[in-house]
């Protein structure tokens, strides 16, 4: 059984109170054999005998109450305290697993809206501060609810986790990736312009109209729509939001697998 370092330290000190008592009673042994002896100053070794008993007995009685009453009072706050400790952890753990669980998407593992909400709170923050530009694209599959009525939910699902881990393969490690609709997802993209955000827009474009999907015995592809935009340095975060998703929009209704920026 391991010990706390509280113990340690309180039977260390029951150790040392137990060595002063047996010296204290080998000095008493000693004493009482000089009376014996007929030492001349019977008297005083008389008295200095009697005050060690007294001593011998409070020392004694101060041992018994430290190992009988305050060391198990002692041991059992310690496990009392483990036990918190332990409850404490366990609930730490849990909160972050909920926590995260909160903020993520159960079906691919990206963020979730309001992941992604908070995140473009912050980076407006953090990158105004330091005048760097902040991008934000909108992504829609074309044409899923096909997908769904075709070959049913489990294959449309199957497509979702596809497409996620094609976003998550061509952007970078800050960027923030996030299913925020049925399907459609958002990428927030900072110190990019808007030629390089529109080449990693296209090039993600590219790369999901080109992943084959089977059903049964049948194969098909899908296409994406999407919209971009810059942050221009003053809007709040809904403005800019809603100019990508405006861009979407005209992506989907002039004629799909597009980027409008």
């Amino acid at each position: 059984m391991r010990l706390h370092k509280t113990e340690i330290v309180f039977l260390g000190y029951a150790a040392l109170t137990a060595t002063a008592t047996y010296l204290i009673f080998l000095l008493k042994q000693y004493l009482d054999n000089r009376i014996d002896v007929g030492y001349a100053d019977l008297s005083a070794l008389s008295d200095i005998n009697s005050m060690l008993l007294g001593a011998l007995a409070i020392m004694i009685c101060g041992l018994a109450i430290a190992m009988l009453g305050i060391y198990p009072a002692l041991r059992s706050a310690l496990k009392e305290r483990g036990r918190l400790s332990e409850v404490t952890q366990d609930l730490t753990k849990k909160s972050a697993t909920y926590q995260h669980a909160a903020l993520t998407d159960p079906l691919t593992g990206l963020h979730n809206r309001r992941y992604f909400d908070d995140a473009i709170e912050q980076y407006l923050q953090e990158f105004g501060a330091i005048d760097y530009p902040l991008g934000v694209v909108l992504l829609d599959l074309d044409h899923f609810k096909n997908i769904n009525d075709t070959y049913g939910h489990d294959v449309g699902d199957d497509v979702l986790r596809a497409i996620a881990r094609c976003l998550l393969d061509y952007t970078r490690h800050h960027d923030v990736v996030a299913r925020v609709g049925g399907e459609e997802f958002a990428i927030l993209a900072p110190n990019l312009d808007v030629t390089a955000l529109n080449k990693l827009a296209n090039r993600i474009r590219v790369a999901i109209s080109e992943i084959t999907f089977k059903s049964g015995e049948d194969c098909f592809q899908v296409t994406s729509s999407m919209g971009m935009t810059i942050w221009d340095g003053k809007e709040k975060a809904a403005a800019l939001v809603k100019r990508a998703d405006k861009n979407l929009y005209v992506a989907k209704t002039g004629g799909r697998d597009r980027v409008v920026s």
